[in-house]
């Protein structure tokens, strides 16, 4: 059932696509049979799917969870706690209690190092905890984010949104600019893209994040069928691939490739909120 949804969700964009926008690129087509799973929450649970075949397992209570950098870990939020568990659910184990929702989107983001997990605290912007010893603090950056953080690969850069106001955010150099306005803000693995949620959540604005302009363009929802709109938007550790949650009669979980701009549906049961992708990388760095 979920392979016969996933060929026929399978469907270009305006344009072909652009070959040279993406230094990693991955045709939606190779995911299958592939190491490559999506998590996400739905009525309370986590459940994950794997790409391109089996039905959707279930991992246990929580509103949202996000992949650690190699895709061992999950980063989950439930109730106002942060827990980690294994990629399949087991072994969880609180971290923090008395987190705050954030404002939409996910509440957590595993940080690069692997070693923290990234949380908002209301009126005090982002904040770490440590998985180690539980240690919670504040992270050193310029603005009182209030959600949706994500960290390139090498947690030198980041991006958040401050109420409506969307952030690009240097964490080495300690400063940021708004980038747009909006919500969905999300960053790719290589650093070297940005996206935004735009045109009445039937866009994703994709622009670089040296702002050339020969980098801004718009991948449109209508493939996302049958959604039609989305939002949540959130880079995987494949810097040409993303997770998108639909809005529709469905509010399905859709994969988006940047450099071909086309769109794969993943799920099949619908009320999904907050997806994250997980690519399985070979060790030569390729996909």
């Amino acid at each position: 059932m979920v392979q016969a949804i996933l060929l026929l969700a399978l469907r270009a964009l305006e344009g072909k696509g652009d070959p040279g926008l993406a230094p990693a690129r991955e045709t939606l087509a190779a995911l299958h049979g592939r190491d490559a799973a999506v998590i996400y929450g739905r009525k309370g649970r986590i459940k994950k799917q794997t790409v391109g075949g089996g039905d959707a397992v279930d991992l246990g209570e929580g509103e949202c969870a996000r992949f650690s950098p190699d895709g061992k870990r999950l980063a989950i939020f439930q109730d106002g706690r942060i827990l980690v568990a294994n990629a399949d659910g087991s072994a969880r184990k609180p971290v923090l209690d008395g987190a705050d929702r954030g404002e939409d989107g996910c509440a957590v983001e595993f940080h690069a190092n692997g070693k923290h997990i990234i949380y908002v605290k209301r009126g005090q912007g982002l904040w770490t905890v440590s998985l180690a010893d539980g240690k919670a603090v504040a992270m050193d950056l310029p603005g009182q984010y209030t959600g949706e953080p994500s960290m390139s690969a090498d947690g030198k850069r980041m991006t958040a949104r401050w109420g409506h106001d969307l952030y690009a955010i240097d964490v080495v150099a300690r400063t940021h600019r708004k980038f747009a306005l909006g919500c969905a803000p999300s960053v790719s693995a290589d650093g070297q893209w940005l996206i935004s949620n735009v045109g009445s959540h039937r866009q994703i604005k994709v622009r670089r994040w040296d702002e050339r302009d020969d980098g801004v363009f718009a991948i449109e929802s209508r493939a996302a069928e049958p959604d039609g709109r989305w939002d949540d938007f959130h880079f995987s550790n494949h810097p040409d691939l993303l997770v998108v949650g639909g809005e529709g009669k469905r509010e399905e979980a859709y994969v988006v490739s940047v450099s071909e701009r086309r769109v794969l549906r993943v799920t099949s049961e619908g009320k999904v909120r907050f997806p994250d992708l997980f690519v399985r990388v070979s060790q030569t760095g390729g996909p």
